[in-house]
């Protein structure tokens, strides 16, 4: 890469970020796994969907969401509007997944060490059987697969770990948080990515787990803060609707970048 190259590729100018923007992205080799994510809108993606549809507070919401959200420009021929939402450009294969920072990365790697933590000390006050708590990582990742909502075909959820009603035997979808701030009360934007999974999955409830201040370095071992949410349907009903207006823009942009 020579150093005209990396100047432009570094270029705030709006002419160079504007055709910048209009040139679909280059087709890097995917693992099966991250191929199929560029196929829906998983939930974890629900959030920016939310904030970018004006239905969720942008005060309120984390970095990576609003960066999602955020409108980009993008012409579509015999389309009067020029701005989408960066993950609907990123679906429609116009804009590169974004990098995760490092408290995001720190906090993934130690995902399985959070969810055999909240096994061995917290399962059991939450009616959960300790024995069949289990993270994703014992699946080998080109294996994973989304479980996609049947009501909206482009909505899917991958889950980070599961476990079993210590009852009912019902199964229980476990999304691990490492935070990086105290948190007391569960945020709107983990709430709306458990009720995707709970669409995805046809169940009634879930859980957020929540280390408190892990994501700061792989030896920080803040406590550990359950919340449970409970399936609302009026809710799944708005996530949706959103996945679908939004997931109709991506095909209105492939369209587009197809005819160019």
């Amino acid at each position: 890469m020579n150093a005209s190259t990396i100047d432009e590729a570094l270029s705030m100018e709006l002419d160079v970020m504007e055709r910048q923007a209009r040139e679909p992205r280059e087709r890097l080799p995917l693992s099966p796994w991250h191929a199929r994510r560029l196929f829906g809108f998983g939930a974890s993606d629900v959030p920016a969907l939310l904030v970018a549809l004006r239905l969720r507070d942008a005060a309120n919401a984390p970095h990576h969401v609003l960066a999602n959200a955020a409108e980009h420009r993008f012409k579509t021929p015999n389309d009067g509007c020029e701005k989408w939402p960066r993950i609907v450009l990123e679906k429609a294969g116009v804009k590169a997944q974004l990098k995760a920072g490092r408290a995001a990365a720190i906090g993934t790697e130690r995902e399985p060490e959070l969810v055999a933590a909240w096994r061995d000390m917290h399962a059991d006050d939450h009616c959960v059987d300790p024995r069949s708590v289990t993270h994703a990582s014992i699946v080998p990742r080109e294996l994973q697969s989304a479980v996609r909502d049947v009501a909206c075909p482009f909505l899917s959820a991958s889950l980070d770990a599961w476990g079993r009603d210590a009852m009912t035997k019902a199964l229980l979808p476990i999304e691990a948080k490492c935070g990086h701030v105290e948190r007391t009360a569960l945020p709107w934007h983990w709430r709306a990515q458990v009720q995707a999974q709970l669409a995805c999955t046809g169940l009634a409830r879930g859980f957020v787990i929540l280390g408190q201040m892990w994501a700061r370095g792989p030896d920080v071992h803040g406590p550990i803060v359950t919340f449970e949410v409970e399936r609302d349907e009026l809710e799944i009903a708005e996530i949706r609707k959103a996945v679908g207006m939004c997931w109709s823009w991506v095909e209105l942009i492939k369209k587009g970048v197809t005819a160019q």
